[in-house]
């Protein structure tokens, strides 16, 4: 019966995204309304990391993602970004800028 498989299909939808949100540990926000009035960027950036982690990538490639962030809060983010990279078992490349001397 089609109507079965359709919410097969929602079941195992609804499945990927909980063991996202597990992974990039934000579960707990999971019926939260996203505004970046409430979540900080670092928590936006996992949360963008987490859309892109349901395509199932073999890598990702994330353009500077501490910009903008000040030295601990890019310490945080990029700790975090690694622990996502090896729970989910993908190859992780990062472009970081480094700042000027001056």
């Amino acid at each position: 019966h089609r109507g079965d498989f359709g919410r097969e299909a929602e079941v195992r939808r609804r499945a990927r995204v909980q063991r996202m949100l597990e992974v990039i540990e934000m579960a707990q926000e999971a019926d939260y309304v996203l505004s970046s009035k409430w979540f900080k960027r670092q928590r936006l950036l996992r949360l963008a990391i987490g859309v892109e982690l349901l395509g199932c990538p073999h890598f990702l490639l994330l353009d500077d993602p501490t910009l903008f962030m000040d030295a601990h809060s890019a310490i945080l983010l990029m700790k975090e970004i690694v622990r996502i990279a090896r729970r989910t078992n993908i190859t992780l490349m990062c472009a970081l800028n480094t700042g000027s001397s001056e």
